[in-house]
């Protein structure tokens, strides 16, 4: 058989299972068959329509619901060690050129990659009361990390200092030491070890995505590291749509087609999260 005389119906599938490495798997129903099997990727060059020029509402939530999975994805595949957050200072960088920014973090980026086998989660964003970028992300690696003198406290934003720890009666032991990383010579940064919670943390670092979220540099997200792994083990079947209960639905205007969801632990982290920062 060709494979050209395949049927669509043997390729085409309206439901999508992501296995993760601890058991845990998402589901994707859609209300027709829109995914393709592995090994048949090839027909899709013969359905791609032209991207949009301007991105309308319907299809931005789109774009970013597709990249809100894929930081998922990373935060849950990889061993991620440290939680980091990076600005910039204002006398040593512009900090709303766009372009100046992202010359200064690619090598930053690309040195400890190359050096200290860096592998790396980044969602950049705009500071809320001016066009200031800072980045929020995960880290794992050899990575030089300097004691900032500070613990990240369960109920306090930012870190605090030992001292003022102990006046308020917090227990150190409950407490994670703040680090600063030594070679971020743009701004000041932080870094904190955490909890190997893959579930938690993936949802930590999707709750930056909200939908005022910008692709500051063309992208949601910056990620990398010669180890990095993206995609998880994904399954096709079939699934009858309307029988199915999934966690929410989401219609998608752009290819006239209704999505449900479903997670399999969504309901197991969502009190986990509460302790991670």
């Amino acid at each position: 058989m060709s494979f050209f005389s395949v049927s669509e119906n043997l390729i085409s599938h309206n439901t999508k299972i992501k296995e993760y490495p601890d058991g845990s798997y998402k589901m994707t129903v859609a209300s027709k068959p829109v995914f393709k099997e592995k090994g048949f990727e090839l027909v899709e060059r013969f359905e791609k329509k032209p991207k949009p020029k301007d991105m309308n509402n319907a299809t931005r939530d789109d774009s970013l619901r597709r990249a809100k999975d894929k930081v998922f994805d990373i935060a849950k595949l990889n061993d991620f060690s440290y939680f980091v957050t990076l600005t910039l200072d204002g006398q040593k960088i512009d900090r709303s050129d766009v372009k100046g920014i992202i010359e200064k973090l690619r090598p930053f980026l690309s040195n400890l990659v190359q050096r200290h086998n860096l592998s790396y989660l980044l969602i950049p964003e705009y500071h809320k009361e001016d066009k200031a970028v800072h980045f929020h992300g995960l880290f794992s690696g050899d990575i030089k990390l300097v004691d900032s003198g500070t613990v990240k406290a369960q109920g306090h934003k930012k870190p605090i200092k030992i001292e003022t720890a102990k006046l308020y009666g917090i227990s150190l032991q409950d407490c994670k030491t703040v680090y600063n990383l030594p070679q971020w010579t743009f701004g000041f940064s932080t870094a904190f070890k955490i909890d190997d919670n893959r579930n938690a943390i993936s949802s930590y670092m999707t709750k930056y995505m909200t939908k005022d979220v910008q692709k500051i540099f063309g992208k949601f997200y910056l990620a990398g590291g010669k180890c990095l792994k993206r995609d998880a083990q994904c399954s096709y079947t079939d699934t009858d749509y309307f029988g199915f209960e999934g966690d929410n639905e989401v219609y998608c205007p752009v290819i006239d087609t209704s999505f449900k969801y479903f997670d399999s632990e969504k309901r197991g982290y969502a009190d986990d999260i509460q302790g991670l920062v």
